[in-house]
């Protein structure tokens, strides 16, 4: 029996035949196809850059009346640290760890004046591309400072450029103060606020940010927002008892 005859009996038999030339191909469903492309794409937002991601974060109030540390961090793998400062007068203390003199560059500050007693100020200073440690301790020295001292760590992000920023101050008695909105210009930034009031006592934070650094013991408090998409943001920070405040906030490229 010829070729042709065969092929012509097996198909009257109804036995298929796979062609010699023309072999099948798996199906691929989506999610599968994107398993063959294991380089990752850098998330988008305008030159936003990639998401940050948070490592960790503590806070610590006064030692004494003239410096102030925060908790040791382990901050390995972070390529941005953030010092959030809070003091009673108006001095503006640049932080130190030891590791990174002199690199802190000072990202958003503002000031309540308070009669002839200082006032208050809250300052956000941040650190990118530091030299890290598994106990990462921050410090803020000066005279009469009576400052607490927040440190986070973050990784990712696109540089660690500050984008925009906000203060406020009420130079009379409340308990909830904003620092003002902004608006990223891109998406995935790191937004950071600090706030200050002159009584003691915990405070809380809206606008999906995280759960406020706070101390019963003192009066600063303290937050982040990974903004993944790009829109107005002007969170209120809310005090157990009213007095004089000054807020402030800054977004992170």
């Amino acid at each position: 029996m010829n070729r042709r005859d065969f092929i012509r009996k097996a198909i009257a038999g109804g036995v298929f035949l796979a062609s010699p030339i023309l072999r099948a191909q798996p199906s691929i469903s989506s999610p599968a196809a994107g398993a063959f492309n294991n380089k990752k794409k850098a998330a988008g937002g305008g030159g936003g850059g990639s998401n940050w991601s948070f490592i960790t974060s503590g806070m610590q109030a006064r030692t004494d009346a003239n410096h102030s540390s925060t908790p040791a961090r382990d901050t390995t793998g972070a390529s941005l640290i953030v010092a959030v400062v809070e003091c009673f007068d108006q001095a503006s203390p640049t932080p130190t760890d030891g590791l990174n003199n002199g690199n802190f560059v000072k990202a958003a500050s503002g000031q309540a004046s308070v009669g002839g007693d200082g006032g208050s100020t809250t300052s956000i200073w941040i650190c990118a591309s530091p030299v890290t440690s598994s106990s990462h301790v921050i410090t803020v020295t000066g005279t009469n400072i009576f400052a607490s001292i927040a440190i986070y760590a973050f990784s990712g992000g696109n540089g660690g450029t500050v984008d925009k920023t906000s203060s406020a101050a009420n130079n009379g008695f409340t308990a909830t103060l904003q620092p003002g909105s902004i608006t990223p210009s891109t998406n995935n930034q790191l937004i950071i606020a600090g706030c200050y009031n002159r009584s003691l006592g915990p405070a809380t934070i809206d606008s999906g940010f995280a759960t406020a650094l706070s101390l019963s013991s003192e009066n600063g408090a303290s937050s982040y927002l990974i903004q993944t998409s790009a829109a107005a943001v002007n969170p209120t920070f809310t005090f157990g008892t009213a007095n004089y405040m000054t807020a402030v906030q800054a977004s992170i490229k």
